[in-house]
């Protein structure tokens, strides 16, 4: 972050870049978006900023709009509308339920009561704090389940957990289960909120980000939604693939490199 301001109850998330831009309450920006320039740049009240946007510099994003995940913004964007594509174009207005402001408060104190409270950890976790963790710069915090063996690279992120509230109810069923013989390249997140399964002999290359999480956005709070995503044995992703969440990777597919995947593939 160079240059730039926030206000209270924003939410930026990993590896994004915000460059001489004010950022106002109740905002949230996904992981790898690219947000500002030279110019000054002002993202309104109560925005949600996908993973991987770019939002050029000098723009005014208007209050309570919803730029998609790898969307490229080259204009002023009009308040409580939808903006996807690259260039951004329109899709249609939010016609939301106001509820209430967003607060990502509460959210992330479950998760830290989470990182808290002592867990049983199984091998996989062991061996991959013990090999991967402590040597090569990754962040892993992550329920993660699964077989041997696994290779992951450096500068890797792999988040998510299950969540339960104070009685013990599962509040969110997120996590990551490993099949045989996968390997995971450098510098890829794996956001595991929602929940990712990846099968046997899965190949993902470097700066690859899998997101297993959305918000709904009929809802002026924007609340947290899961979409797990499941990768099927034998798929190849290549380098710098993208891949939302409620997606289903079918067996054998090839996801080429730099690809976007929104829906399923086969």
């Amino acid at each position: 972050m160079s240059s730039s301001t926030m206000d209270t109850d924003v939410f930026v998330g990993f590896r994004s870049i915000l460059q001489n831009a004010i950022v106002k309450k109740g905002v949230q920006i996904a992981s790898n978006a690219k947000i500002g320039g030279e110019k000054l740049t002002t993202i309104e009240k109560y925005v949600w900023i996908g993973a991987g946007a770019v939002i050029k510099g000098g723009l005014n994003i208007g209050e309570g709009a919803i730029i998609g995940a790898n969307t490229i913004v080259e204009k002023n964007v009009p308040p409580y509308s939808i903006m996807v594509g690259q260039p951004a174009t329109k899709l249609k207005d939010r016609n939301i339920m106001n509820d209430s402001e967003p607060n990502f408060r509460n959210l992330i104190n479950a998760f830290r009561r989470n990182f808290r409270d002592p867990i049983l950890k199984n091998n996989l976790q062991k061996e991959i704090e013990d090999r991967y963790q402590k040597c090569v710069f990754n962040f892993i915090d992550a329920d993660i389940d699964g077989n041997f063996p696994l290779h992951l690279g450096k500068n890797i992120i792999m988040i998510g957990k299950k969540i339960s509230d104070s009685s013990g109810k599962l509040q969110i069923d997120g996590g990551i289960t490993i099949g045989k013989n996968v390997s995971i390249g450098d510098s890829t997140i794996v956001e595991g909120g929602g929940k990712v399964i990846i099968g046997d002999n899965v190949r993902i290359g470097k700066n690859v980000h899998i997101i297993s999480t959305s918000h709904d956005y009929n809802k002026l709070s924007l609340p947290m939604t899961l979409l797990p995503v499941i990768i099927e044995d034998d798929v190849t992703i290549e380098d710098g693939a993208k891949i939302l969440g409620g997606v289903t990777i079918s067996k054998g597919s090839l996801v080429k490199a730099n690809s976007f995947v929104h829906k399923n593939n086969s």
